[in-house]
């Protein structure tokens, strides 16, 4: 049988292609994960009606050296000798089941002849614009959809070295209005080939044909820009973002309760002899890395974006995690000696039997930083969210999400290594013995205080209405006061030795104690009880609770409405922008955000022309359901908490997440009425 000439042509090209192959892929491994081009699509999300056509702009930044192949060279390499050639750059829907990608508006290629494949060539330098038509099927209801736009393309320099990106875009459809003229043809929606079309000069911007329907984007909120920016610097310059992200963390309320657990844990554990605090520090630093690193990405791949954040505030936990407190509390006054039982703590550690596992101290990271969990910051939510979107085939993949948690938690972690650290040295200093014993009690009557505000969060998110506001800031001024009266020496408890003289230290904190208790007593009429207002979570559902809400009055509180489809309606009778706050009843930095940044006259000015609506996401009801939802398909996030700015007709200005700067947050609120 003879071999036809074209078949002999490509096997002799054989060796050629495979070197090429080989440098390639060897190149991408020296490179890393750099990709020599970035990728951007200006809109991901759109309010339209069913069978509109939209357009995108994919944005390709091809680094200076290198080229990418244009949409065309499929049909190229078809008319080749051997029927092969370079990857072309291609743009299609993921699922096609909501959408189809049209005829692309593509600049001019550079054309020329490849003597590697004997093929011609077009190829795009620097920057490159491309408008992406989006046909939406007409048979779509009223909903929110979601499917992704798929980019692929092949980056090479002129010496064969190349890489090949793979971009995914998760694209948003609100329909809010149904076709009306629907075919027998339009229930299967033809699938335009995007690579088979002419090219055509490069498109301006593109303006909504008549009849077609203009919308807004949604832009991403400042804390996923930074992180999308962070990635497209390459590897360090995210991981270093990563790192300052998890110091800043540092200072949210969300991660206060860690500080009294940790070092009451260690105290305690420190009297054994066998301890080894360094070793243990480092384990348990490793248990809050891990909670971060692994436990949260794997919530995140196996729920969505917020799954870490809706299991640390499930109310169950938050009752497990208050009767730890408590636990805690009464051992550290004495009570009783915490003791597992040996053939458990043999399965967490075989070389110990008395309490002093590593095995222990690992689970304690890894419970207690589940506490933080309560609010999702801003580069969490971003990780997490491209993790979920991720594993789903949506835009994103696993190894940022990986890398930035790693290195978030690792700065997160390392405060707390000290403070494990803390209790050991403090042993070592002279008559350590007696005060050490105090500042245990001390911290006992704080976990006590803590123990209850988790218990109003179990109250909250059930809405039984068991705490009000003031219940628990009673309770704390009891715990003040006992912890100022017990510094003082007026009473003692099982292992304290009468107090013989006062010295300053004692008498500082117990000013200091004294002077909280009076604050936090103020409050109990009515009064703002500043960063403590943020651990206080009945009064956001419990009408026993709203009468005294500090920092807010109640004619405030009746300006907003829970009621989204109303706030639109509402928005466009008065021609006013649309404030949304996507809130937690169990959510600290929301909290704080409430009572102590929305009440400054210069921000509840600005709030005051807006119509403003709040959307739960944390109780036991369908509508919070919802209100996730939308956070995480509408808006792209899963941050808490959540402000989005929208104009009277509905369409999003701008949005971000948990903003303690005034000013910052001033700013923010300006865009709306511009």
């Amino acid at each position: 049988m003879k071999i036809p000439k074209h078949i002999i042509k490509a096997i002799s090209k054989m060796p050629i292609l495979l070197a090429f192959f080989i440098a390639s892929t060897a190149f991408g491994f020296q490179s890393g994960l750099k990709e020599h081009a970035k990728f951007a699509l200006d809109k991901q999300q759109f309010v339209i009606k069913a069978g509109d056509t939209v357009m995108v702009r994919l944005s390709i930044d091809i680094e200076s050296g290198w080229h990418a192949y244009d949409h065309l060279q499929n049909g190229r390499n078809a008319k080749s000798g051997t029927g092969i050639g370079p990857s072309p750059t291609t743009i299609k829907a993921l699922k096609n089941t909501v959408f189809a990608v049209g005829r692309l508006q593509a600049p001019r290629s550079e054309t020329s002849f490849d003597s590697t494949f004997e093929v011609q060539i077009g190829i795009w330098h620097g920057k490159v614009s491309i408008n992406v038509p989006l046909i939406t099927k007409k048979t779509l209801k009223k909903g929110i959809y979601v499917d992704s736009l798929e980019v692929e393309s092949q980056v090479c320099t002129d010496e064969g070295i190349c890489t090949y990106p793979k971009k995914r875009y998760a694209i948003v459809m609100n329909v809010t209005q149904e076709a009306t003229d629907i075919t027998a043809a339009d229930t299967a929606l033809a699938v335009v080939d995007s690579t088979a079309v002419s090219v055509t000069e490069q498109a301006k911007t593109s303006t909504p044909k008549k009849g077609e329907t203009k919308v807004a984007e949604a832009k991403v909120s400042e804390s996923q820009q930074e992180y999308n920016d962070a990635k497209n610097e390459g590897v360090f310059s995210f991981l270093w973002a990563a790192i300052l992200a998890g110091f800043a963390a540092l200072t949210t309320p969300c991660v206060y309760p860690m500080i009294p657990i940790t070092v009451s844990f260690f105290t305690k554990r420190s009297e054994k002899p066998s301890a080894k605090s360094v070793v243990d520090s480092m384990v348990f630093a490793t248990g809050i890395i891990a909670t971060f690193t692994i436990l949260g990405l794997l919530f995140a791949l196996l729920s969505n974006a917020a799954g870490i954040r809706n299991f640390a505030n499930d109310p169950l936990m938050n009752l497990f995690l208050a009767t730890i407190f408590i636990v805690f509390a009464f051992n550290l006054f004495g009570a009783f000696e915490i003791m597992l039982p040996p053939s458990l703590l043999n399965k967490l550690n075989s070389a110990s039997s008395k309490g002093n596992s590593f095995g222990s101290v690992l689970l304690m990271g890894i419970t207690f930083s589940i506490t933080s969990f309560t609010c999702t910051l801003g580069f969490v939510a971003a990780a997490f969210g491209e993790a979920a979107s991720a594993v789903k085939g949506g835009e994103g993949d696993l190894f940022y999400p990986m890398l930035g948690m790693l290195g978030f938690s690792t700065a997160f972690a390392l405060p707390f290594f000290l403070l494990a650290l803390f209790p050991s040295r403090l042993n070592k200093l002279p008559k350590a013995g007696t005060w050490m014993n105090n500042v245990k009690v001390v911290l006992g009557f704080l976990e006590l205080a803590l123990a209850l505000s988790y218990l109003s969060r179990t109250d909250a998110t059930w809405e039984l209405g068991l705490f009000s506001r003031e219940l628990i800031l009673a309770f704390w001024v009891g715990c003040s006061i006992l912890s100022m009266l017990y510094i003082l020496g007026l009473f003692r408890m099982k292992l304290d030795s009468p107090v013989q003289n006062l010295g300053a230290m004692r008498v500082v904190w117990a000013l200091m104690f004294a002077t909280v208790s009076f604050y936090l007593l103020q409050g109990i009429f009515g009064r703002p009880v500043g960063e403590f207002e943020a651990f206080i979570y009945s009064d956001s559902t419990v009408p026993a609770a709203t009468a005294s809400m500090g920092g807010s009055s109640k004619s405030e509180e009746e300006e907003w409405t829970e009621d989204y489809q109303a706030a639109l309606k509402l928005a466009k009778e008065k021609n006013q922008p649309i404030f949304i706050d996507f809130t937690g009843v169990t959510c600290t930095n929301c909290r704080k955000m409430e009572k102590n940044v929305f009440p400054r006259p210069q921000i509840s000015e600005l709030m005051g022309k807006m119509i403003k609506v709040r959307l739960y996401t944390d109780r036991n009801r369908p509508e919070d359901k919802a209100n996730e939802r939308m956070m995480q398909e509408q808006y792209q996030s899963a941050e808490l908490p959540l402000y989005v700015i929208l104009t009277p007709d509905g369409k999003a200005i701008d949005q971000t997440g948990y903003t303690p700067d005034t000013e910052k947050f001033q700013n923010f609120l300006k865009k709306a009425l511009q």
